[in-house]
């Protein structure tokens, strides 16, 4: 219970330090409190399978996002360059795979990561567009309907990879769905983690 007290309050730490160092025009300074909590949760965990997930599940997240920015979804004014916005988000999505398989694991059935992602995700970028890291420019309907659904897949395709690189597999994913009751510590972190992620994160 600690352990993933501890996991969760990290990742927390990591988002709002993107966040804000994003509104703040310095989001390098985000990336490397990031950078230093990934690594610091790596090597306690010491699962060759963590480090895969948390580099495939960066760069990919990463990559989606910077597409929701150049299809108008998302605006990010603060980053001077392309490449630096495209390491925030790797940064915010790698932040949110180092709970995926410690304080999350509980989110295991398909339906259940999809509900999750789409009803936690939108509120991240609110809460990062009213922090003053980026900029939401369509319309607030256009805006949730496009973010809940991009999340609700992400989420999904997130706890399916986080099951195959921890070695359980697509089938255990599936079995799971009828008997997923989530658990106390999942429950009650929900709220911190429709922060994250998504941004990342």
């Amino acid at each position: 219970m600690l352990k993933n007290i501890v996991n969760i309050i990290c990742m927390q730490i990591g988002w709002f330090a993107c966040v804000l160092s994003m509104a703040s025009g310095v989001p390098s300074f985000g990336v490397f409190i990031v950078a230093v909590l990934v690594v610091g949760q790596l090597l306690h965990s010491r699962r060759r399978n963590d480090v895969l997930l948390v580099c495939v599940l960066g760069l990919a997240g990463a990559a989606i996002d910077t597409g929701l920015g150049a299809v108008g979804i998302v605006e990010v004014g603060n980053a001077p360059n392309l490449v630096l916005t495209y390491v925030w988000f790797a940064a915010l999505w790698a932040n949110f795979a180092t709970v995926l398989n410690r304080s999350l694991a509980w989110l295991r059935a398909p339906w259940l990561a999809f509900a999750f992602g789409a009803l936690g995700g939108p509120p991240a970028y609110l809460g990062a567009e009213a922090l003053g890291a980026l900029a939401l420019p369509q319309s607030m309907t256009t805006t949730l309907l496009t973010l809940a659904a991009y999340w609700g897949v992400a989420m999904l395709v997130a706890v399916v990879a986080a099951r195959r690189f921890s070695g359980e597999g697509l089938a255990a994913t599936t079995e799971s769905a009828g008997r997923d009751n989530g658990g106390p510590v999942g429950l009650g972190t929900t709220a911190m983690s429709n922060s994250r992620a998504g941004l990342g994160r």
